[in-house]
């Protein structure tokens, strides 16, 4: 029974490749890096690599629904909670990448289900207390973390 793969860019070869010519990616990523790592890897190896896109939570949903007869070879981007879930389900399979020696073990999996590839913010404390001491604004978006009042705080 075909199962599911998690991999990032520099290991998609070590599965696909001698196995078809067209490799089908659920991505949970924005398309320009989705579409930088198609071409890359279409580049490398010849195979086509097609795609279905939307959120990760959406995309492992489908996954399990999907359980008895996978469409897809690869699931890419998410956060590691999902990637564990669907693990511990047996939906994952267990591959030995290349690079994967190059990962530190606190951002794969020991069983070789799955491999993080980014870090992202996921949430963000602020000490309102300390910011009023200093006499600085309260930030409401991202971009206020860039303004020039907070630099050195």
């Amino acid at each position: 029974m075909k199962r599911w793969i998690l991999l990032g860019v520099l290991v998609l070869g070590s599965f696909v490749l001698g196995v078809s010519q067209q490799v089908l990616v659920y991505a949970a990523l924005d398309e320009p890096t989705l579409q930088a790592i198609a071409e890359a890897f279409t580049a490398k190896t010849g195979i086509k690599v097609v795609w279905l896109t939307g959120g990760a939570g959406e995309l492992a949903a489908r996954i399990r629904a999907e359980a008895a007869r996978p469409q897809a070879d690869v699931f890419i981007g998410g956060s590691i909670d999902i990637y564990g879930d669907l693990a511990l389900a047996g939906l994952l399979e267990s591959i030995e990448p290349p690079n994967a020696a190059n990962i530190p073990a606190e951002f794969k999996d020991s069983q070789g289900r799955y491999f993080g590839w980014y870090l992202g913010v996921l949430g963000l404390v602020i000490n309102t207390d300390l910011l009023s001491e200093l006499g600085l604004p309260e930030p409401k978006t991202w971009d206020d973390l860039l303004a020039p009042s907070g630099k050195g705080v």
